[in-house]
């Protein structure tokens, strides 16, 4: 498989990888400066002069960050503020894009008041995934044969931070890390891609590689996620150079690893030569045990949802079908003409 550009090629190989767990008052300037350093990461976000962070903002549009579903306002502008002081020269984007089921990205924005982020900070850019221009961008996955498409801002190099939430998901079961690059896909009517999401998933993470992972537990979310669960503020934030192994763990802590979560396999698969499936080091590993067994949603609504896919997934095949019918079709019909 050929994972991302040329530029995003160095250092392709399983690295050692670290996980730290902290308080969320603990994650100071000194704290982030320090662990950056234990990650190896300091020098590489200094050099860079494209940061590039992604929170969760779905629901964002309509619902506010009390609600547990989106990351929080606070914590992005704390994470702002830590990169310039680090990498003063870079240009810091803070991208999202459309969904059917949250809205529009800038309107996602504009109910977060992010505009206030742009005014306070020089360095700051809001990034609409949906209607900057988009590139082809050659890539080899599970989904994506030939080139990946996204928006244009991944085509030259840049440094990456996904900034998540745990929380449990309807379709996906849990929702973190890797989850959180499904918003970096330009569609805003995402549907089309839930019956391949695995592969989708993991295509995108194996060329994006979230170059610093931070999972934001202060609230989480159980019950019916990812929009209208329940609160669990456990007050964790966590930081890893491997989100494959950060996103595992806390799956397996919260209980929803005795799920189907079809989507982390087909990451253990495809990005087995970038990413170990467990963090070599674990900081302050005893604040694991603060992390409750989630509540997961209820049976007969997992079954619905597992049914309209499965429906999604049969009027997918059929629209196929269909065009080759179609195109057939206008091939006789040309064929005919020709003759006469």
């Amino acid at each position: 498989m050929l994972y991302g550009n040329k530029q995003r090629l160095n250092g392709i190989g399983v690295r050692m990888s670290t996980i730290i767990a902290l308080q969320d008052r603990d994650l100071a300037f000194d704290m982030f400066l320090k662990n950056l350093g234990n990650m190896n990461l300091t020098e590489r976000l200094r050099r860079s002069d494209k940061i590039i962070i992604k929170p969760n903002l779905t629901g964002g549009s309509y619902l506010s960050e009390s609600s547990g579903a989106i990351t929080s306002k606070d914590l992005v502008e704390r994470l702002i503020g830590y990169v310039t002081r680090i990498s003063p020269n870079a240009e810091v984007f803070i991208l999202e894009s459309d969904s059917i089921n949250s809205d529009h990205a800038y309107l996602k924005f504009e109910r977060q008041n992010y505009g206030e982020l742009v005014e306070r900070y020089s360095q700051v850019r809001l990034y609409d995934a949906t209607r900057n221009a988009l590139r082809d961008i050659p890539f080899q996955g599970f989904h994506f044969k030939k080139a990946i498409r996204l928006a244009e801002i991944f085509d030259t190099p840049f440094f990456f931070i996904s900034l998540a939430k745990v929380k449990t998901h309807g379709k996906a079961v849990y929702t973190g890390v890797l989850k959180n690059q499904f918003g970096c896909f330009f569609p805003m009517d995402k549907s089309a891609y839930h019956t391949k999401m695995g592969k989708v998933i993991s295509d995108i993470n194996s060329f994006i590689r979230p170059d610093l992972s931070i999972l934001e537990m202060s609230p989480a979310m159980e019950g019916n996620g990812p929009l209208y669960g329940e609160k669990v503020d456990v007050g964790l934030i966590f930081m890893s150079d491997n989100p494959l192994a950060l996103d595992l763990l806390l799956a397996k802590k919260t209980g929803l690893n005795r799920y189907n979560i079809r989507y982390l396999k087909f990451c253990k698969a495809s990005m087995k030569n970038i990413y170990s499936i467990q963090a070599d080091t674990i900081v302050n590993e005893d604040l694991l045990n603060l992390i409750p067994k989630f509540k997961y949603i209820p049976l007969w609504n997992r079954l619905i949802i597992k049914t309209g896919i499965i429906i999604q997934k049969i009027g997918w095949i059929i629209e196929i079908v269909g065009k080759k019918i179609q195109t057939m079709g206008g091939k006789r019909h040309e064929s005919k003409t020709e003759a006469k």
